[in-house]
């Protein structure tokens, strides 16, 4: 934000309040002035009404009620006075009128200056002509004979001499309001000028200390405020000479100890407050590392294990290593080393944390076991059964053709099991080395007719069961895709449901268009899988029923295939299931 100089911050308000102080009032001797012609100008027209009625009240008694007389009469005094006359009739009846004529004019009665004089008070009212289309002051008295209201006397003048009056006056108050704020923006400028001179000099003493030079002192002002923040000034530069040398020794202590690791550092003083933590550290645990200097390491750092660390290592006084777990937006792993932090003199200033996050080796390493485990049970079922048969051969005999016939049989199914378990890993293992390099080929395909072709492959396998597979949704759907892994991830998905689907049942294949991507949606009426197996279903060799899937001859690997295949293509794979009713798998590629 830029800042201001003194003499605008002086001028500006100074000037302001002036201003506003002479519009207050201006605009109160406006009202005043205003209000002083106005009652003027009534105490006159009530003269004129009293000094007229004794004329008017003759020709309004008459037997005859002489209208021409009356009318002729008011026109004559009217022109003379400068002031509109009218003469009214108890019910509101205009009989006479100085400047109209009176059959066109519109019943008074209603009129709150005709109410007014009727009810025996002087009636006034300011407010707009219709008639002569301009505003007017109205006053008004009842005309009596003999104790008899016969009449209404009505005398007005237009109020544009005084506006004209207000107006002339205003004219001449502004140009003094404007006289005076400049008046009062020099006074400013000059009181400003006096003072920001000998701050102008602290400014520049200040920016000589800001340097590092502190010999020369600042001036003494003649202004007792100005020395005494001077003297003041000098001091500090004094104590900052002294400060800056100990904070310097501070900081190489601290540069020594950081530039020696290139793990995430975390220095904690003996008063568990951070001393310093390096980018790594802050990146570690989500938190500037600016911003954490100073403060508390239970304020920055929100973890109970490092915590106690932190606590451990400062009262026992000696290292400590391990491991920790740590929880922001996803688990990680933290190996940690804590040692002594001690200062120039030797002495023990607080502890360090080297700290290093593990998460992914932790992970690859549960991957490899995992990995190992489930090819090992995989592989070991098959080649278990082989060897039971042919060993029971080898004990039996060939005497017994049809258990011979049985033997191989079975042998020949667990021998295409381990083919397909092998042929899965090697699937698996180039979709994942492919989604690594740039080779992999990507062309313009309709992918309505890739679905097509991969149905086709899959009818026979489903019409032994009676299964219909239902095709629908957008044939024009065009995208860049690698057709033969894309084909195998659309039939990996129909053997699937084909496989856990009843007879005579429909899987269903859907193909639609949303925003820029594309969905092929598989549905089938099977038996479904409960929502507790949804996150796994991707991993290799994960069954949610492992009995029924190694009985239809599973390798546990299609819809690991099905992933890596969709990731391949930028995409993803999900799934919506309840158990009994069935599922429907989801493949999203961006078009």
């Amino acid at each position: 934000m830029a800042k201001k100089k003194m003499i605008r911050l002086l001028i500006i308000p100074f000037t302001l309040i002036i201003t506003l102080s002479l519009l207050a009032l201006t605009w109160f001797s406006f009202s005043t002035l205003k209000s002083f012609y106005i009652e003027e100008t009534q105490k006159s027209l009530l003269s004129k009404s009293y000094i007229l009625q004794s004329q008017v009240i003759p020709l309004l008694v008459d037997d005859q009620l002489d209208s021409l007389s009356l009318q002729k009469r008011c026109t004559e005094i009217g022109k003379v006075s400068e002031t509109r006359i009218t003469v009214m009739l108890p019910n509101g009846i205009v009989i006479a009128d100085s400047e109209e004529n009176p059959s066109k004019m519109d019943n008074h009665s209603s009129r709150a200056e005709m109410q007014n004089a009727l009810s025996g008070l002087t009636g006034n009212s300011i407010r707009y002509s219709n008639t002569l289309q301009r505003s007017m002051m109205y006053l008004a008295i009842r005309l009596e004979h003999e104790g008899e209201v016969v009449g209404v006397l009505r005398l007005s003048v237009t109020i544009e001499s005084i506006n004209k009056t207000i107006n002339a006056l205003s004219v001449k108050i502004l140009f003094a309001l404007f006289i005076v704020a400049i008046l009062a923006a020099l006074t400013a400028y000059f009181i400003s000028k006096r003072i920001s001179q000998p701050l102008e000099e602290l400014k520049v003493g200040a920016e000589r200390f800001a340097k590092g030079d502190f010999e020369n002192h600042l001036p003494i002002s003649d202004s007792e405020e100005i020395a005494q923040l001077a003297i003041a000034m000098n001091i500090m530069a004094t104590e900052l000479d002294e400060r800056i040398k100990i904070i310097t020794r501070q900081r190489n202590e601290q540069k020594v100890i950081l530039q020696s690791m290139v793990e995430s550092v975390i220095a904690i003083d003996k008063s568990e407050n951070i001393l310093n933590m390096n980018k790594a550290a802050g990146e570690l645990f989500g938190v500037d590392p600016e911003d954490a200097q100073g403060k508390s390491v239970y304020e920055i750092i929100r973890n109970a294990e490092l915590q106690e660390i932190v606590i451990k290592t400062l009262k026992e006084n000696k290292p400590h290593e391990g491991e920790i777990t740590q929880s922001l937006q996803k688990e990680k792993f933290i190996s940690y080393n804590s040692s002594i932090l001690k200062g120039a003199s030797g002495s023990v200033i607080g502890i360090l944390l080297v700290l290093n996050d593990i998460t992914r080796l932790r992970f690859l390493e549960n991957i490899r076991q995992d990995f190992v485990a489930n090819v090992s049970h995989e592989l070991r079922t098959p080649i278990t059964s082989i060897k039971g048969f042919v060993e029971t051969l080898i004990d039996s005999g060939t005497d017994n053709k049809e258990d011979v016939e049985k033997f191989l049989g079975i042998i020949s199914k667990q021998a295409n099991r381990l083919t397909s378990i092998i042929e899965d890993l090697v699937s698996l293992s180039r979709i994942e080395q492919g989604s690594d390099v740039e080779d992999i080929n990507f062309e313009r395909a309709n992918i309505f007719s890739v679905i097509q072709s991969s149905i086709q492959i899959c009818e026979h396998k489903a019409n032994k069961r009676n299964i219909t597979i239902q095709l629908s949704g957008d044939e024009s759907i065009e995208a860049d895709t690698n057709i033969p892994l894309f084909e195998q991830a659309v039939i990996n998905l129909l053997d699937n449901a084909i496989n856990y689907s009843s007879q005579d049942s429909t899987v269903f294949v859907h193909l639609e268009k949303e925003s820029n991507r594309f969905k092929v949606i598989v549905t089938d009426e099977g038996v479904g899988i409960e929502s507790r197996h949804h996150d796994r279903l991707f991993e290799r060799f994960y069954r949610a029923d492992k009995a029924r899937s190694r009985e239809l001859g599973g390798t546990g690997l299609g819809l690991a295939i099905v992933k890596h295949i969709s990731l391949l293509h930028k995409g993803a794979v999900s799934v919506e299931s309840e158990l009994g009713i069935g599922s429907t798998f989801t493949i999203e590629i961006p078009l």
